[in-house]
């Protein structure tokens, strides 16, 4: 659709389908049709034709400014997934680290052959039953029993797998 006259005799045309001017077949930007306007350089058939290019230049800055706007909010919540999802990691591993210990990365388990993924902890274990308890408890008529338990107290090494899930004592 003509939309105006440049100053050589060209016409001046708008493809509303693809947003595009030109001036006589060449394509040119609405900065430009603005431009040629400011030095005179275009005759428009009347005030309002003018005025709606002028329009569709404010149009176009304001969508660009949203989409803008919409890139930075799209961008700043892809940040927000991406720190939350380092600080979940993060937690996961300080709880797993709190439950089974250090990782020990020179460390192979034996039931997945996977070498780094053992973390250890040191363990207080209870095991079998002590000799000296049970002399204790035959002689005081069962009351010690109460207080201290049958079994004896032994330091381990607690080893847990993050590949496999397995648990076991050394």
């Amino acid at each position: 659709m003509q939309v105006g006259v440049y100053i050589d005799g060209r016409n001046l045309n708008y493809d509303q389908a693809s947003n595009q001017f030109d001036v006589g077949g060449t394509n040119v930007t609405l900065a430009q049709v603005l431009e040629y306007d400011a030095f005179g350089q275009v005759r428009w058939p009347d005030d309002a034709t003018r005025s709606w290019a002028y329009e569709l230049k404010e149009w176009q800055e304001s969508t660009t400014a949203i989409q803008a706007r919409a890139e930075a909010k799209a961008k700043s919540t892809q940040d927000r997934a991406a720190a939350v999802q380092m600080v979940t990691k993060g937690l996961s591993e300080m709880g797993q680290q709190s439950a089974f210990g250090h990782l020990n990365a020179a460390m192979i388990c034996p039931h997945c052959q996977r070498q780094g993924s053992v973390r250890v902890t040191h363990v207080t274990q209870k095991r079998g039953i002590s000799g000296g308890k049970a002399t204790a408890a035959v002689l005081t008529g069962g009351v010690s029993l109460l207080a201290t338990g049958l079994s004896r107290k032994e330091q381990a090494t607690q080893a847990h797998c993050g590949s496999c899930g397995s648990t076991w004592c050394f």
